[in-house]
């Protein structure tokens, strides 16, 4: 069965302390609306970055590492690009789909390019999420780019869509412990894992790769970049998130790492082993994720922020051994389903 999803979340009918009211069957209504709205909301799987690629006319990838809820089954790819003069593209979803031409206007007349794609198959595992741009004219420059999963109208009830049956709890039925159990309690961890946090992506493209051939750290994004973690438990001061780097070395002999140091002290080294010559997810995914620990929200402050300041992630990267470049596409970071 389906259940629909409410566009906004729904105000509870009833506010306040309940603890001598009797339980009517219009609060479990409500809760699984507000059960739906929750699993069924859109998401930005890639936060809108800007890559500032410059685009030619053969195809230019821009790849990303991702952990999609189970409810994405649309991703929406809004893209603003530019050119000189007025010109066209090619863009292509890099997993067997159909790629669709656009126009391209010049920068004071840049407007958004969406595409839509639909993945072969629902799933909750971590995957990758790629796209190609070539040129079919001028120069192109990417200046932003975003992938939103797109809200869902209908979820499936009793699977892991996570829907909510409201016609279990209609007036004047009674109101089951076993209802209760399956449409919302036996849910609650998935539900959470559903509702988890955008965090950080960024693409450069395997045209035009950030490099560096120093041997002391060099800052990947001058100034750092903002990380913030859900306050999900009692107690919690830190949330643990995952990524991964898209890097490789210019020749086989040279080697390096890419290091992530946070305000709180918590800090990660990823190793680019040298004979790596080519775009490679690192740490390998035949294996886990690199884990960063960042601040979690504090729900005490005004502004969310734990300790008044930003949770600030240095991001830097430096060769160690041989004498070429270490050259790195994307940095990819994601909340788990915790």
């Amino acid at each position: 069965m389906a259940a629909t999803t409410p566009e906004d979340r729904i105000a509870a009918a009833v506010s306040g302390i309940s603890i001598s009211r009797t339980t009517r069957a219009i609060h479990a209504v409500d809760a699984a609306r507000v059960q739906c709205w929750a699993a069924g909301r859109g998401w930005p799987i890639v936060p809108c970055h800007a890559p500032l690629a410059t685009i030619g006319g053969s195809v230019t990838a821009f790849r990303y590492r991702v952990l999609p809820r189970f409810q994405d089954i649309r991703y929406a790819f809004h893209f603003v690009m530019s050119a000189s003069t007025r010109t066209g593209c090619a863009i292509e979803v890099l997993e067997g789909s159909t790629g669709v031409l656009r126009a391209v206007q010049t920068h004071s007349n840049a407007f958004p390019i969406t595409v839509l794609y639909d993945p072969a198959s629902q799933s909750a595992a971590e995957r990758a999420l790629d796209f190609g741009i070539a040129s079919t004219g001028d120069d192109i420059v990417l200046e932003s780019v975003a992938i939103e999963a797109l809200p869902r109208a209908l979820l499936q009830t009793g699977n892991a869509d996570l829907g909510s049956d409201r016609f279990e709890f209609w007036p004047r039925n009674p109101i089951l412990e076993a209802n209760v159990f399956d449409q919302f309690l036996a849910d609650n961890d998935a539900l959470r894992a559903a509702c988890r946090r955008a965090q950080f992506q960024h693409s450069f493209g395997d045209s035009s790769p950030w490099s560096t051939n120093d041997t002391s750290f060099d800052a990947v994004f001058p100034g750092g970049v903002n990380l913030l973690g859900r306050y999900l438990f009692n107690g919690d001061t830190t949330r643990t998130l995952n990524g991964r780097i898209l890097a490789y070395c210019s020749d086989g002999t040279t080697a390096g790492e890419f290091r992530i140091t946070m305000t709180n002290g918590d800090s990660v080294t990823v190793t680019i082993p040298a004979g790596t010559t080519g775009a490679t997810w690192l740490p390998s995914t035949s294996g886990s994720p690199f884990e960063i620990d960042v601040d979690a929200e504090d729900n005490s402050s005004s502004d969310g922020r734990r300790s008044s300041r930003w949770d600030m992630a240095t991001m830097e990267a430096r060769r160690t051994a041989g004498a070429g470049e270490i050259r790195i596409e994307t940095i990819s970071i994601w909340e788990p389903a915790e």
